[in-house]
């Protein structure tokens, strides 16, 4: 920020800068029913969204002089390299959780990060993101081109894709290895609940997958049908009712249980 902001790098200076704020701003995107919950927990119940790494855990002393880590919400938490030249960092895991690493957004989660201290190590244009164990995130089924809402005299350029103002299909990223619980409530979505069971289990595959006790058939380009794909389900129609979704991988299984309301598509994936 100058009178003279061409002597700065800029997020348009070049073609890698672009490619690496589109890369972000994708993942930032793909986020928003997940940073709406948070925010509107603030509101309701009075927790912040960007709280220390102490929080909930009051009595580790040992954790009130960290200071460069953050948690946003309960279930993401954040601990950027600012050590000038330096690409690695040691990241201290609380006690009584377990944690995974998730480099980008398209990536499967990395191994389970125990509690105590890690060294971890990023490249320059790379974060250290973490995802809690047992927690499931609200997402974006795609990128948009804008989330603005369209104004009168103001029509969009034919060209965009932007974001419908009532959005009925939602993504859900599982982060297995763990047991947790969680919602989403939005009046622009609908409302979805959910409870994971799945401290047993250490993959990201399905080899078969029931709802209610139905088994699914692999998804075969039939966009009608609810079905599953290795670490991907997908459930259509009428989701008004409660919902129980078993992935079994040889000897494991995983359970989610979900209670839906005004959502016509959800797509689950095992990260």
């Amino acid at each position: 920020h100058s009178s003279n902001p061409d002597d700065n790098l800029q997020w348009h200076s070049s073609a890698e800068t672009i490619a690496l704020f589109k890369r972000y701003g994708d993942w930032h995107q793909r986020l928003l029913p997940y940073f709406l919950q948070i925010v509107d927990d603030a509101v309701s119940l009075g927790l912040p969204p960007v709280r220390p790494i102490w929080w909930g855990a009051e009595n580790a002393a040992e954790l009130y002089d960290v200071e460069d880590q953050i948690l946003i919400g309960q279930d993401l938490l954040l601990a950027p390299i600012i050590e000038e030249s330096s690409t690695q960092r040691t990241v201290v895991i609380p006690a009584g959780s377990t944690w995974r690493r998730w480099l980008d957004y398209e990536a499967h989660f990395g191994e389970v990060l125990t509690p105590g201290s890690h060294t971890l190590s990023a490249d320059v244009d790379d974060t250290i993101l973490l995802v809690r164990t047992g927690s499931v995130l609200p997402v974006l089924t795609q990128v948009y081109d804008t989330l603005a809402l369209e104004r009168q005299g103001d029509d969009y350029a034919e060209s965009l894709d932007p974001a419908p103002i009532n959005i009925t299909a939602i993504g859900l990223l599982m982060s297995v290895g763990g047991d947790g619980k969680g919602n989403f409530s939005h009046p622009d979505f609908g409302s979805i609940k959910w409870e994971i069971q799945s401290s047993a289990f250490d993959t990201a595959t399905c080899d078969a997958v029931q709802v209610n006790g139905n088994p699914l058939v692999g998804c075969a380009g039939d966009d009608s049908i609810n079905c599953f794909a290795g670490n991907r389900i997908e459930l259509r129609g009428e989701l008004t009712s409660a919902q129980e979704v078993i992935c079994a991988s040889e000897s494991q299984s995983m359970t989610l249980n979900l209670e839906v309301s005004g959502l016509g598509k959800i797509f689950i994936e095992i990260r």
